[in-house]
C-alpha cells in the first residue's frame, strides 16, 4: 500500500504548482493529511517552493524507488528470497524494523527491508546515519549464518569488499575500505556497514546487516559543511546510477557472500581487503575515550583484526569494538 507521503510525492510536480485543495484531489486525501505530509516532507530534507498564492511545487525531480522495477532485476538474477522484499518509503531504521519482526518471533533469514528514507538511521557506536529521502540507498538485510559468532569474524569486512566491487562494476571509481565498516571514494566517506547480532537459537548466528551508500545528496551545503562525506553522482559524473539496479546487484552478491562465508571466513579476503585499505602501510591512529596507539598500519590479520606496527616496533592487534581509526594528526571526522 502507498504511504500518504508517496501519494503526495507522485501529486507534486515540478511545472505546475497546486494548492492544498488540488493536491488533496490530486493524492486522494483530505486538506489536513496534505498540510500534515508536506510539513513532513520539508522537515526531512525535501525542497519543495510555497508561491505567493498558497501552491506548492517540487524544487527538483523526486524519484521514489520503484519496487516492481527491483523485484523484477532481482529475479533476473535468480535472487530466491524476492518473497521476502519489503519496500519502504520511510521507517525509523531498517535494521530495527527487521529487529522488531525477529523479536516478535517472525523468521528474518533471508528478509530484506529497503527504504527510501531513514528517520533515525544507525551507524557505528550508535551515531546516527541520515541522507536526504529518495537520493541514496538503504537496506537491511536478516541472516541467519549457521555458525557459531567465534566463526563470523570478519564479516562485516568481507561484505565492504563485497559491496566496493560491486560500486566499482558499476561506476568505474575507485573505492576504499576504512576498518572496520566504512566505504571511501576520494578521501570521502561513501558509505557504510553496521552488523547486529541478534539471539537465536544454538549455536547459529544470526545477524542483521544494514547498508547505506550515498547516490545523490540533493543538499550542496550538506555535502559542503560535512567535509568528510561524498556521494557516488560527484564522483561518477558521467554515469547515470539506478538506485534499482545498483540496490539490486548488491543485494544478490551479499546473499552470494553470506552464503559462502561461513566455509571461507575472512581468511579469503584478507589480501583483497587490505589492498583496498585506505590506511595500509600508512602511519594512523587508532583512538578511544581511553588510549590512543600510534605507528604503522600492517593491515588486517585472517580473523579480521587490525594490525598496528608501534615505534616501539610492538604489534597491536584491535578488535572493531575498541578504536577508531584515524590519520596521523587528523581529527576524527566520521
Amino acid at each position: 500500500m502507498m504511504s500518504d507521503r508517496l501519494k503526495l510525492i507522485h501529486a507534486l510536480s515540478l511545472i505546475r504548482s497546486h494548492t492544498v485543495p488540488e493536491l488533496a484531489v490530486l493524492a486522494g486525501l483530505d486538506d489536513r493529511t496534505v498540510l500534515e505530509s508536506l510539513n513532513a516532507l520539508q522537515a526531512d530534507g525535501i525542497q519543495i517552493e510555497k508561491t505567493d498564492k498558497d501552491a506548492f511545487r517540487l524544487s527538483r525531480p523526486i524519484k521514489p524507488l520503484n519496487a516492481e522495477q527491483l523485484r523484477a532485476l532481482l529475479k533476473s538474477k535468480n535472487y530466491e528470497f524476492i518473497e521476502h522484499l519489503t519496500v519502504l518509503d520511510t521507517v525509523d531504521s531498517s535494521s530495527s524494523w527487521l529487529g522488531r519482526k525477529n523479536d516478535a518471533g517472525e523468521s528474518i533469514h533471508g528478509c530484506a527491508c529497503v527504504t527510501d528514507f531513514q528517520s533515525a538511521g544507525r551507524g557505528r557506536r550508535g551515531r546516527q546515519w541520515q541522507g536526504s529521502p529518495y537520493a541514496h540507498i538503504m537496506f537491511s538485510l536478516g541472516w541467519n549464518l549457521g555458525a557459531a559468532l567465534s566463526q563470523i569474524e570478519g564479516l562485516s569486512l568481507s561484505i565492504g569488499l563485497t559491496i566496493a566491487s560491486v560500486i566499482r562494476e558499476f561506476t568505474k571509481v575507485e573505492i576504499g575500505l576504512k576498518w572496520p565498516n566504512d566505504l571511501w571514494c576520494a578521501n570521502r566517506k561513501l558509505g557504510g556497514i553496521l552488523i547486529e547480532t541478534r539471539p537465536s537459537q544454538g549455536q547459529n548466528s544470526l545477524v542483521i546487516i544494514g547498508v547505506g551508500l550515498n547516490i545523490d545528496e540533493p543538499r550542496p551545503d550538506f555535502l559542503e559543511v560535512n567535509q568528510g562525506i561524498t556521494d557516488l553522482a560527484n564522483q561518477a559524473k558521467d554515469i547515470s546510477i539506478s538506485r534499482e539496479e545498483l540496490a539490486a546487484a548488491l543485494l544478490s552478491k551479499i546473499v552470494q557472500k553470506l552464503k559462502a562465508f561461513p566455509g571461507q571466513g575472512f581468511s579469503a579476503d584478507q589480501s583483497q581487503f587490505n589492498a583496498l585499505d585506505i590506511y595500509f602501510e600508512k602511519e594512523i591512529e587508532a583512538v578511544s575515550i581511553r588510549e590512543k596507539i600510534h605507528g604503522t598500519s600492517e593491515g588486517v590479520d585472517m580473523k579480521g583484526r587490525y594490525q598496528i606496527r608501534s615505534l616501539n616496533g610492538d604489534l597491536a592487534v584491535i578488535s572493531a569494538a575498541e578504536l577508531s581509526l584515524r590519520a596521523a594528526g587528523q581529527q576524527s571526522k566520521c
